[in-house]
């Protein structure tokens, strides 16, 4: 028989706070299946949290250290 393994699974607040990405990204990525998640109630998203890094590292923000326009010298 094949082992079973344990999946985490965050809320969307927690997706915010670990990924630093709004609301509406999330939903995006889930909408078109880049995550897992799963919605318990019309209130209650929860992510699988390996799923949710994964989509992140593809996603990863560029250009993010820099702040405001470039220097004009």
């Amino acid at each position: 028989m094949a082992e079973q393994t344990a999946v985490d699974w965050i809320t969307e607040s927690q997706a915010q706070a670990e990924t630093g990405r709004a609301r509406r990204t999330l939903q995006r990525w889930r909408q078109s299946g880049e995550v897992r998640a799963h919605q318990q109630s019309r209130t209650l998203t929860l992510y699988e949290a390996a799923s949710l890094a994964e989509c992140a590292k593809r996603h990863k923000r560029r250009h993010a250290s820099t702040v405001g326009r470039p220097r004009t010298t």
